[in-house]
């Protein structure tokens, strides 16, 4: 089976719709790796190689699979400037999806986090500044390495790798 097959509907019109050709190794690896195992994956691959979509491609499809009552993926990234820009990129490829997503930083909308704390769902893309402890129920992160900053071609630093977490519920017995 095809990575692209395994893919939600959503994710496959939203590839079709931008016409990429086909998916980045990574991608596919990804894929693999995370809907078939349960185990820790870190993604690591150069700037502008497809790791947002790959970390998020699976987890999305599995959370359009088995949808959530409460808040599902919790994105933590050190940089608003790169929240922003990646959450353009998902509220386009979200929007047949009824998944919502929301960045959460110091500038982003006090009207968007409210909604999200009256009705958690979804994704909240946020910065480590701005975790808060009332998302308890998360069932994915993913994480950015902020150790592993590189600036590329005169470009402000970006993260080599993220870093996939299922989050597996436990307690004291």
């Amino acid at each position: 089976m095809s990575t692209f097959s395994r893919y939600a509907p959503f994710i496959q019109e939203y590839i079709y719709r931008n016409r990429w050709d086909d998916l980045r190794t990574v991608q596919n690896e990804a894929c693999t790796l995370l809907m078939d195992t349960e185990d820790h994956v870190i993604i690591a691959s150069g700037t502008a190689s497809g790791k947002t979509e790959a970390a998020f491609f699976p987890v999305l499809t599995l959370l359009c699979n088995a949808p959530s009552a409460s808040v599902s993926v919790l994105y933590i990234s050190p940089l608003r400037a790169l929240i922003n820009d990646q959450f353009e990129r998902l509220d386009l490829l979200l929007r047949d999806s009824h998944i919502p997503v929301c960045a959460w930083h110091g500038e982003s909308s006090r009207s968007a986090r409210a909604k999200v704390l009256a009705k958690p769902e979804g994704i909240i893309q946020i910065t480590p500044e701005s975790l808060e402890d009332e998302y308890a129920d998360l069932d994915y992160a993913i994480v950015f390495s902020r150790s592993h900053m590189k600036e590329k071609d005169g470009r402000s630093p970006r993260p080599r790798f993220h870093v996939y977490f299922r989050i597996v519920p436990f307690a004291d017995p």
